[in-house]
């Protein structure tokens, strides 16, 4: 579990950063381990990574939040432990860039067959930053499927990965930041300037305007002032829950749930699979 916080900045305030930080108090227990942001400006991406989250609301940062933009268009990210990095921190943060720094992702969630999408897409020529010593951060293998279209990119995301999934990326030469989510939460406010802020979760009484809690499989973007959906994809057959149950199995296996649309009932369905209990190395991590 990470927390993923956001901004499309339409009247640059002070309060824009107060309001990041206190949305970020409010899901503090998603972690704080590592944090980055991602700064899309007049069509130019930044990253900043950093080993504790309080830094990027620091004085250290004051300047950068002093010098916000009308179009700008921030990603934060917060998390838990996890694997890759190879003992570096930062290389295991989120915001996750594609090789020539086009397209910056963050995610919430994980991706349960990361190890298949990222044989695969070695194979295809692509290079992964968190990946040492046989260790990969997982939600890397996102950025890569969705690096050339955001369209596109969410189809390979529905037909390839498995998991809980939440994320919000952005493009080189664009304005825009595109949510899209499976299972895990995404929500979108305003506040009394006119930004829009999207989050996994909202405090209380900050005085936001909700907009709208996004729905599944559904592609949407933060322009202006406006939430705009994208797309609407057609619902996979078969969903990959992400929390194995190991209860009844030996040592080998555990019990892996999976739910699929019957047709003829027209009702959803859930049958059981036994998994090689190996895929506990993925699990744990989280």
């Amino acid at each position: 579990m990470c927390g993923i916080i956001g901004v499309k900045i339409n009247q640059p305030s002070e309060k824009v950063a107060k309001n990041l930080l206190r949305i970020f108090k409010n899901q503090k227990n998603r972690g704080t381990d590592g944090a980055g942001l991602s700064l899309l400006r007049k069509g130019e991406l930044t990253r900043i990574r950093t080993s504790d989250p309080f830094t990027l609301f620091s004085f250290e940062y004051g300047e950068f939040w002093n010098t916000l933009q009308k179009g700008d268009c921030i990603l934060v990210h917060h998390r838990l432990p996890t694997n890759g990095g190879g003992g570096n921190r930062l290389k295991s943060n989120h915001p996750f860039a594609n090789e020539n720094n086009t397209c910056h992702l963050i995610h919430n969630g994980i991706v349960s067959n990361d190890d298949e999408l990222f044989k695969q897409l070695i194979n295809k020529g692509h290079r992964f930053e968190s990946k040492v010593q046989g260790d990969i951060t997982d939600s890397e293998v996102l950025v890569h499927l969705v690096e050339k279209d955001a369209k596109g990119g969410c189809q390979k995301i529905i037909d390839k990965a498995r998991g809980s999934i939440a994320i919000a990326f952005q493009y080189a030469g664009d304005d825009k930041i595109y949510l899209w989510r499976r299972s895990n939460p995404i929500e979108v406010y305003k506040d009394k300037q006119d930004n829009c802020y999207f989050s996994s979760e909202f405090p209380e009484g900050m005085g936001f305007k909700k907009i709208k809690e996004l729905g599944e499989h559904k592609l949407y973007s933060l322009s202006d002032r406006h939430l705009s959906l994208i797309k609407t994809y057609k619902q996979p057959k078969v969903v990959h829950t992400t929390y194995p149950d190991f209860g009844g199995y030996n040592d080998r296996y555990y019990a892996n749930r999976e739910f699929y649309f019957d047709k003829k009932l027209d009702t959803w369905a859930e049958k059981e699979k036994k998994v090689k209990r190996n895929a506990w190395n993925d699990w744990r991590r989280y």
